[in-house]
């Protein structure tokens, strides 16, 4: 797939999170940043327990 056309679905919100996050992923391997790809991978499978999981994802009960 042409990054611009992932770029297009990401912008224009056409896709799930899901996907949007793998495709994402993909673009974020030409950076070779070792945290951005750490992060994107959390975001897709769960944070494990011994990382500190972000403000964003936390929810109070």
């Amino acid at each position: 797939m042409a990054k611009s056309q992932i770029i297009r679905d990401l912008a224009n919100g056409s896709i799930d999170t899901q996907t949007a996050l793998k495709r994402t992923k993909v673009l974020l391997q030409e950076f070779d940043d070792e945290r951005l790809l750490e992060w994107v991978n959390y975001e897709i499978e769960g944070y494990p327990d011994d990382v500190e999981v972000p403000e964003y994802r936390r929810i109070s009960g």
